[in-house]
C-alpha cells in the first residue's frame, strides 16, 4: 500500500468532494484568466502599435474628404476601402514648400479572391516613388514584384509561387510578408502599373476608377520644419480644389497609444480585482470549512496527527486546487487568443501583433505564480486555526 503521506490526503479529500473543489478550481481560473488574457491583449497591442510605428513611415497622409477614418481602418485592421482622389495633386505636393517626399497610393477592395472567404485590400505603390511599401517589403528581402506578380500579407491564403485570381485576373504569389499585425497582414501588393492595367481590363463592375485617380498621398516633410504647420498650409492650399483631408500621423499614433494606455489600466484593474475576488471567495471556503471538517481534524490528532500535519493537509488542497485553476485558465485566454488575432484586432479598433512564444510562456509563468500563491495565502488563516482546541471535545462537538 501506498503510504498516506499529507499530499495523499489532500489529494483524496479534493477527489471525495469534486462539485467543492471543482468551483475552487474555477474562482482561480477566473482570476488567472483575467490576469494572463489581459497582459497579453495590452502587450499585443502595446507591439502592434510600435510595429505600426515602426513601418507608417509618412508624417502627412492625404485622402479624400470624409475618408479619414476608412483609411485609418484599411490601415490598423485591414477593412478593405476603396476612394480616390484626382492624380495631378500628387505632382503638386511633390514641389509643395516643406515637402521632402510624395508617394501615392491606390486602394482596392475585392470580395471575389480566390486566395480568401474574406473581402481583400489590394494597395497598389509606385516603386519609384514610395518610401513607405518598398523598404518594408526590402526589409523582407522580397524584390519589387513584377507585372503580374503580387506579394501577400501574412494571412493571405496561398503558397509563393502559386496563382491568385483578383479581378477576374491571375497573379503569381512572389512572397510573403512578416506578421505585422496591422491592415496588411490581409492586403495583397502590387506596383501602381500593374494595378492600373489591372483596371482597365478587370472583370468585376462594381470596379469604378477614374484614368489617374490615386487613393492617398504619404507625404515626408524636410527635417527641421513643423509637421501641423505643412499640413495646414496643405490644407489652405488645396482642400477645397480636390475636396481632401489631413491625417498627421504622429496625431493618429498618439490617439492610438492613449486608447492602449486606457486598454492597460483596464486589464490590470480587471486582473487585480479577479485576484482579490478569487482569494476572498477561498478565505471565505476555507474559514467555513473548519466548521465543517472539525470533527475530520479533531479525529486526526486523536489518532496522532500534529497540529502541522493538518495545516499541511489544508496547504495542500489550497495548492493543488490552485495549481489547477491556474492551469486552466492561463490555457482557456492563450486558446482564445491564439487563433483570433483578426477578429481581436477589429474588437479593438487597435492593431495587434502577437507577443513571441517565448515571452508568451515567461508571462504565463509568473500568472501561474501569481494564481498559485492565491491559494496557500487565503486559507493561510485558517490553517493557523486548525487543531486549536481540545482534539476530543472537538471529536464529540457534533453529537
Amino acid at each position: 500500500m501506498k503510504p498516506l503521506t499529507t499530499f495523499q490526503i489532500a489529494k483524496n479529500n479534493l477527489r471525495r468532494r469534486p462539485a467543492r473543489s471543482a468551483g475552487l478550481c474555477m474562482a482561480v481560473a477566473v482570476s488567472a484568466f483575467a490576469m494572463f488574457g489581459g497582459a497579453l491583449l495590452s502587450q499585443g497591442v502595446g507591439r502592434g502599435v510600435e510595429s505600426m510605428s515602426n513601418r507608417l513611415g509618412a508624417d502627412i497622409l492625404v485622402v479624400p474628404h470624409g475618408y479619414d477614418k476608412q483609411f485609418q481602418a484599411a490601415l490598423l485592421r485591414g477593412e478593405p476601402s476603396t476612394f480616390y482622389l484626382k492624380g495631378d495633386l500628387v505632382d503638386k505636393l511633390r514641389f509643395f514648400p516643406g515637402v521632402e517626399r510624395a508617394a501615392p497610393q491606390l486602394f482596392l477592395a475585392t470580395l471575389n479572391a480566390s486566395c480568401c472567404t474574406m473581402p481583400v485590400q489590394v494597395i497598389a505603390y509606385d516603386p519609384e516613388a514610395d518610401f513607405v511599401v518598398k523598404p518594408w517589403v526590402s526589409a523582407n528581402a522580397v524584390p519589387t514584384p513584377a507585372g503580374d506578380e503580387v506579394v501577400v500579407g501574412h494571412m493571405v491564403g496561398g503558397e509563393t509561387g502559386t496563382e491568385i485570381s483578383l479581378f477576374g485576373r491571375k497573379f503569381r504569389i512572389a512572397a510573403r510578408l512578416d506578421r505585422t499585425g496591422m491592415g496588411f497582414d490581409t492586403s495583397v501588393f502590387m506596383t501602381m502599373g500593374s494595378a492600373k492595367k489591372l483596371l482597365r481590363t478587370a472583370k468585376n463592375a462594381a470596379v469604378k476608377y477614374e484614368p489617374g485617380s490615386v487613393s492617398s498621398i504619404m507625404l515626408a516633410v524636410a527635417p527641421g520644419l513643423n509637421i501641423k504647420d505643412v499640413a495646414n498650409a496643405i490644407l489652405r492650399e488645396y482642400a477645397i480644389d480636390y475636396d481632401l483631408e489631413i491625417v498627421v500621423s504622429r496625431s493618429m499614433i498618439s490617439d492610438i497609444a492613449k486608447k492602449l494606455g486606457g486598454l492597460s489600466l483596464l486589464s490590470r484593474a480587471l486582473a487585480a480585482l479577479s485576484w482579490i475576488c478569487a482569494a476572498a471567495a477561498l478565505f471565505i471556503f476555507f474559514f467555513l470549512m473548519l466548521d465543517e471538517r472539525r470533527r475530520e481534524f479533531g479525529l486526526f490528532r486523536i489518532l496522532g496527527a500534529k497540529r502541522g500535519k493538518l495545516a499541511g493537509i489544508v496547504l495542500y488542497e489550497s495548492l493543488l486546487v490552485s495549481a489547477a485553476g491556474g492551469i486552466l485558465g492561463i490555457a482557456a485566454a492563450l486558446g482564445l487568443t491564439a487563433p483570433f488575432h483578426r477578429l481581436i484586432t477589429t474588437a479593438l479598433e487597435l492593431p495587434y501583433l502577437a507577443i513571441p512564444a517565448g515571452s508568451a510562456l515567461v508571462l504565463g509563468a509568473g500568472c501561474l505564480l501569481s494564481s498559485v500563491a492565491v491559494g496557500p495565502l487565503s486559507c493561510l488563516y485558517s490553517a493557523i486555526r486548525i487543531g486549536s482546541g481540545d482534539a476530543y471535545l472537538t471529536l464529540r462537538s457534533g453529537e
